[in-house]
């Protein structure tokens, strides 16, 4: 959440919150933060550099039941929060200016969203690690398909985000028996491709 905040008073400038500065700063902070991690490892014992790329790789071999009863509380209030705010989301993709006359306090909106999805994705990493792109492929497939009203994309890109992540979870366990290829190096490879599908085609995704 430190990471949210820094990366927040970045973005912010005035009373608006700018989507590309907040991007941005994301990257930016992500390459800080990778570097930090890289020295870590190389500078580590086995013993020590072992659980940190266990991580980074992302999957499912470190869960247990006590880490999912821990986790669930708070990715509970972030979805909670989110779901709530899933009329203030549809206004935003018009218009801030026209959400603002709509009665809608753009910059309070964005604020409370960055935090509650920041504490379920914290949340989501915490358990499982790091899996990229699945926040990438599930919700844009789910806007393609579904339409862009976020009371019925959301519950479909949880519901297909978890079993999306079963399947891949499924390969990654037999493709190579008796090896386990990581989670996240699966979802990197399927969702790198995609990115650069919706880079080209951003136009019908968004």
């Amino acid at each position: 959440m430190g990471t949210v905040l820094i990366v927040y008073m970045t973005a912010r400038t005035a009373a608006t919150l700018d989507n590309g500065s907040l991007i941005l700063a994301g990257v930016a902070l992500s390459a800080v933060w990778g570097g930090i991690t890289s020295f870590v490892i190389i500078n580590s014992e086995d013993a020590v550099s072992q659980p940190i790329l266990t991580f980074l790789f992302g999957g499912f071999n470190t869960v247990s039941w006590e880490k999912l009863l821990l986790g669930a509380p708070y990715m509970i209030v972030g979805i909670t929060v989110v779901a709530l705010h899933a009329r203030a989301l549809n206004v935003l993709q018009l218009d801030e200016e026209q959400a603002s006359h709509l009665g809608i306090d753009v910059l309070r909106t964005k604020l409370i969203l960055l935090a509650a999805g920041s504490l379920a994705a914290a949340t989501a990493v915490a358990v499982a690690g790091v899996i990229g792109f699945l926040g990438l492929i599930v919700p844009h497939m789910a806007r393609l398909i579904f339409g862009t009203d976020f009371r019925r994309t959301l519950p479909i890109t949880i519901l297909g985000g978890a079993t999306l992540l079963i399947g891949v979870d499924l390969v990654a366990r037999t493709i190579i028996q008796p090896q386990e290829v990581p989670v996240g190096v699966l979802t990197a490879i399927l969702g790198g491709p995609f990115f650069i599908i919706l880079l080209r085609g951003r136009r019908v995704f968004l």
